[in-house]
């Protein structure tokens, strides 16, 4: 029943909601038992699919009158369809459609709990992403995270988009290498690698490994040893000190973060003088990472602005010409209503903006 219906069936006492509620669902009689006491928990839907959560219900109450005598009745808010991203959809059935494919089905058939994936929405974002470095900075990369989901299906999917690939153990690696992932266009991060998860990455000729501490630059040292004739390329991870405005747990870039080289205690330039002097390893440039669910671009802008002033340094100490920066950091992305997440292109315009203005 629509909601216009609804307030033609009701009168005038509803006229003043409109615009605020969405649908109106009715619960027949022998369905109450589906419904607790407080209401406002969790409450399932007679259709045998869909859950309504607290922040759906607008309102309730109980027909006693007119054509749904008895029946349980929700006025649902607006609310409940904008946290619905990407092409996911509620169907006419009122099931959750991911992709075009209806969830419940989904889980008939596979069970739960089930991961599904919309590949037609990761595609369309790995190529926003690509664009937009690219129609700012044409010799640009960008990198997917495997940590956030990495299967060989994945693998595929980011290679065919073009998308270089940042693994952060053995075991992603291993999927990398199982899809047959471009070993050129692999990124190996990680603050615990061991000396077999070095050895796997060199032998499989991953193009970067990022070095995160000064155990990590011993292992190499020795490790280079055994590939005589073998040139390594390396990224620095520096912490740059930026206190991105995210959960104390996710934030990765500021000064005392058990991540990567220090600038301000000295270890980054320390980190800069080992590296160089180690045959075999060919320094390309620096990374840094300043968070998770950051949702305000100033931190990227101000990343670029530490980044390109210490690798300035680094030139005039050493003579050295940084040949890339890698710079990482979650943009935000809405778990709650009150979320705001700033759009990809407005991020990536400030982070190559600042980059290009400090370069100057």
């Amino acid at each position: 029943m629509t909601m216009s219906r609804f307030v033609e069936a009701r009168g005038s006492q509803l006229s003043k909601l409109k615009g605020v509620i969405a649908e109106v669902w009715f619960f027949p009689k022998n369905h109450a038992g589906l419904i607790p006491n407080r209401y406002k928990t969790v409450i399932g839907s007679f259709s045998g699919g869909a859950l309504l959560h607290k922040s759906e219900v607008f309102a309730f109450e109980q027909v006693t009158t007119g054509k749904y005598p008895g029946c349980f009745c929700f006025y649902i808010s607006e609310r409940r369809s904008t946290m619905l991203l990407g092409r996911c959809r509620v169907n006419n059935l009122n099931h959750l459609e991911i992709g075009g494919c209806d969830a419940v089905e989904l889980a008939k058939e596979f069970g739960t709990p089930l991961y599904v994936m919309d590949e037609g929405l990761i595609r369309e974002n790995c190529r926003r992403f690509l664009s937009s470095m690219r129609s700012l900075h044409e010799n640009s990369e960008v990198i997917y995270a495997g940590k956030a989901f990495l299967t060989i299906e994945m693998c595929r999917i980011i290679k065919e988009e073009g998308l270089c690939l940042d693994v952060v153990s053995g075991g992603e690696l291993y999927i990398a290498i199982k899809a047959q992932f471009p070993a050129k266009k692999i990124y190996f991060h990680g603050n615990n690698k061991s000396y077999e998860e070095l050895k796997m990455a060199i032998e499989y000729g991953v193009g970067r490994i990022v070095i995160d501490n000064f155990y990590e630059l011993e292992l190499l040292r020795d490790l280079i040893k055994k590939y005589p004739g073998k040139t390594i390329k390396v990224l620095l991870r520096l912490t740059p000190g930026i206190e991105a405005h995210t959960h104390d747990y996710i934030k990765t870039g500021q000064f005392d973060s058990k991540f990567g080289f220090g600038m301000e205690n000295g270890h980054a330039i320390m980190a800069v003088e080992s590296a160089l002097s180690i045959k075999g390893l060919k320094l390309m440039g620096f990374h840094c990472h300043i968070g998770s669910q950051i949702f305000d671009d100033e931190p990227f802008k101000d990343a670029a602005e530490i980044m390109i002033k210490f690798a300035k340094n680094v030139k005039d100490q050493y003579g050295f010409n940084t040949r890339e920066i890698d710079f990482g950091g979650g943009f935000g992305i809405r778990y709650l209503e009150t979320d705001k997440p700033l759009p990809v292109e407005d991020y990536i315009n400030t982070l190559v903006t600042s980059v290009k203005e400090n370069c100057n």
